[in-house]
């Protein structure tokens, strides 16, 4: 389900209610979703892995999100 592909990997502002509501919703969302990949460099401290992400390829992946979801706004 939703929850399980987006474990701690995503954060939103949308609450559980409004995640779970979405799921009920549209069940056949599963069969079209997309993945983005998101390009970033890696570095070590303190032998915790930080994934740093260019200023550029965040914008990248917001444009895109925001195609995909037809978001016009620039918030």
């Amino acid at each position: 389900d939703i929850f399980s592909a987006l474990g701690k990997n995503v954060k939103t502002n949308l609450t559980f209610d409004q995640m779970a509501a979405i799921q009920k919703n549209d069940k056949t969302a599963g069969n079209s979703i997309e993945q983005i990949e998101i390009k970033e460099t890696g570095t070590m401290i303190n032998k915790i892995y930080y994934g740093i992400v260019a200023p550029e390829e965040k914008q990248r992946v917001q444009s895109e999100l925001k195609s995909q979801l037809e978001i016009t706004n620039s918030n």
